[in-house]
């Protein structure tokens, strides 16, 4: 880079690539604290280290910086919207950035001014007066169209970045049974000295004093993120201990918080960031300071003590034991859904399927609906952004099932600014690491880089594909399985969403056609989960079958056909019809046949010793299909020359018996499988 915007402060320092992130660092290529003025240089000592030049923008610069993301296309045009934005700001600087497909402006304004301002919106463009590390491009700064004229811009942002929903105050209201001082200066005292029990004795948590003073030290090793430690999850675990010490009144918790070390801009002039972090911690908080006589662990004999202090528990955890008469009165909450039956919200939903099933183009498909406010195989979806992370298809893949999905909708890119895509492709997609001597995870940088994402854009859906790619730990291992959902289910829980997590059925799930995976703990620690599963008769069919539902009805299933690059429902069988359930019965047929089979069972039509019906009824395999329709389907099955009888069991004629086998097997042997079925010869959509 050889030139830059005049008059700009010495606050520039480096950056360089990690892990495919732009992370701050010194001349020597360490990395550091952007915003730390120990690491600021000037801009020739930055621009001889060597590595990229970034600048530490502050409000007292009264710039704002406009980054446009991927805004060109792999042909080399810049979109018209992006061309529009850009040239709207002639006389301001401008620059590409460094992966090439982006525009960066940077002027003057009054940041006063602008604090009601988005710092994000559409999934590609973002705007900044303050805080902001920016890693600046190789080509050097230019005024746009040709001429600096050092104006103030103010007016334009006011029309081109659009307005924060206001969010108001935050509501007044003590819990009725907090008990602890209204001093505040007397609550900080009691507050900090509680040692935080067990946990922190250990290292596993942070006091409340270590919170408070924001002690690096110990918090990069809790929350690591860079070479420092993740803000976000700082604030939130400390504004967790404020909700119990002022019985969750939510103004003061944001009063107190402000006293505290872990204060900065983005809690200061974020009033979204301010308000989720103070309302979530108090909604999570169901346990507030009562004071009572005795002594507790970590704190002196004459100090009044709470009955549970919060520091002793998990950060996350704020359960308790209470009357259910105390819920006389009580409105009863409404059940979320993101897809009504299908995928409730704020918890994690498992969508199985073999590979090449369609499993990942079915979640991109819902991902769209959720973002347009659309329809997902002919039902209505709660509307809301929507984040779709793939470790398995690069970004030419996206955008090529995209546009088919975009096609078929009849709905335009220019509708999906509520969806946000990335792919993990060729990349460390784990989302937490295994501490094997202890069997333990921990959540990895790219975890809290998705879970600040999610902050942000506080989407109603985030589809993680697939889980091979983002557990790090062993599928069979039950405690490993239950504590990976139980990471995913937080980020459910703390951003009100519907998480997707993909993944492979085994073997045995295949087989049995219950589409489970390793341990028992993925299925029993979900809420719901979903299968896709091939249409034996059909190559281009498909069926969606509930396979757990803890908020609706088991054994549901959607019958769909894959036309034209998408699935679309076949309406001529319906969830409720009669067609469905007899399509459902004969399927169940068809598998537990091939199973008993494979296990060596012969069955039979006649109502005697072995009779299909009866014994695939006592399998418990069924799927809810009973008896009866079994043995209805049988018949149609017969009818339709899928299954016919054959000899079996004695040689001797008169012993001889008739079992029931497939159609096309030949002698007993295992299903004949169509060659079109094999993904390998005909490459569907995954």
């Amino acid at each position: 880079m050889t030139t830059i915007p005049d008059g700009l402060p010495n606050r520039f320092l480096n950056w360089r690539m990690i892990d495919g992130r732009k992370v701050p660092c010194k001349r020597d290529g360490t990395p550091c604290d952007a915003h730390d003025p120990a690491n600021h240089l000037t801009h020739a000592e930055a621009a001889a280290a060597g590595y990229g030049v970034a600048f530490d923008l502050r409000a007292e610069d009264g710039l704002f910086f406009l980054d446009l993301d991927n805004c060109r296309d792999a042909a080399g045009n810049w979109s018209a919207e992006a061309q529009a934005i850009f040239l709207s700001f002639a006389g301001a600087m401008g620059e590409v950035s460094q992966s090439g497909t982006g525009l960066h402006i940077l002027g003057r304004c009054d940041p006063s001014r602008l604090t009601d301002r988005k710092n994000k919106w559409k999934g590609w463009l973002e705007f900044y007066t303050t805080g902001r590390f920016i890693a600046f491009g190789p080509t050097g700064w230019a005024p746009i169209g040709g001429t600096a004229t050092g104006q103030d811009w103010t007016g334009q942002l006011l029309h081109v970045v659009p307005q924060r929903e206001h969010l108001g105050e935050l509501p007044e209201g003590v819990d009725p049974s907090y008990t602890g001082p209204a001093d505040d200066d007397a609550l900080i005292a009691l507050m900090l000295r509680s040692s935080g029990g067990a946990g922190a004795a250990f290292g596993q948590r942070a006091t409340v004093g270590q919170l408070w003073n924001a002690d690096a030290a110990v918090l990069s090793k809790l929350y690591p993120r860079g070479d420092g430690f993740d803000h976000s999850s700082a604030d939130a675990a400390l504004m967790s201990h404020l909700a119990f010490w002022t019985g969750k009144d939510m103004p003061r918790m944001d009063r107190l918080f402000r006293l505290s070390g872990l204060v900065r801009e983005k809690y200061t002039t974020r009033e979204d960031y301010r308000r989720d972090t103070v309302q979530g911690a108090a909604r999570l908080c169901q346990k507030v300071y009562d004071r009572v006589t005795g002594k507790m662990p970590g704190m002196v004999a004459s100090a009044p003590v709470a009955v549970a202090d919060p520091v002793m528990m998990d950060d996350h955890r704020r359960s308790e034991f209470y009357c259910a008469a105390g819920l006389i009165g009580k409105p009863v909450p409404p059940r979320e859904w993101l897809v009504p039956d299908l995928v409730p919200s704020r918890t994690v939903t498992l969508l199985g399927g073999d590979g090449g099933t369609g499993k990942s183009l079915l979640a991109l498909q819902l991902a769209c609906a959720v973002a347009t406010d659309g329809a997902w195989l002919g039902r209505g979806v709660a509307g809301g952004g929507a984040l779709f992370i793939s470790a398995e298809d690069d970004n030419a893949e996206l955008h090529r099932r995209l546009s088919d999905v975009v096609r078929e909708s009849g709905a335009t890119f220019d509708n999906l600014n509520r969806l946000t895509l990335r792919s993990l492709a060729g990349e460390d997609a784990l989302l937490a690491t295994l501490d094997r001597s202890g069997g333990v995870l921990h959540p990895t940088p790219l975890f809290h880089e998705i879970d600040e994402r999610i902050a942000d854009e506080r989407p109603a859906l985030v589809v993680l594909d697939t889980l091979a790619d983002l557990f790090p730990g062993n599928e069979n291992d039950r405690a490993q399985a239950r504590h990976f959902i139980g990471i995913l289910r937080g980020i459910a829980n703390r951003h009100t969403c519907a998480v997707l997590l993909l993944a492979h059925p085994s073997l045995s799930g295949m087989t049995t056609g219950t589409g489970t995976s390793g341990s028992t703990a993925w299925n029993n620690s979900v809420r719901s989960r979903l299968y896709l599963d091939r249409v034996v008769e059909n190559t281009d069919a498909r069926m969606l079958s509930t396979k757990k539902a803890n908020y609706g009805r088991v054994g549901e299933e959607i019958r769909m056909a894959w036309r034209a690059g998408v699935f679309v429902a076949d309406s001529l069988l319906g969830p409720d019809s009669k067609l469905a359930d007899e399509a459902k019965a004969e399927r169940v047929f068809l598998r537990l046949l091939d199973a008993f089979t494979k296990e060596g069972r012969t069955v039979k039509s006649a109502q005697a010793h072995g009779y299909a019906p009866k014994l695939f009824a006592a399998s418990g395999r069924t799927e809810g299909v009973s008896k009866q329709a079994l043995q209805l389907a049988m018949e149609r099955l017969f009818a339709k020359r899928e299954i016919i009888e054959t000899p079996g069991g004695h040689t001797s004629p008169s012993k001889r018996t008739l079992r029931i086998v497939r159609a096309n097997v030949v002698g007993g042997a295992e299903p004949m499988l169509n060659p079109l079925q094999n993904p390998m010869l005909n490459p569907m959509l995954n």
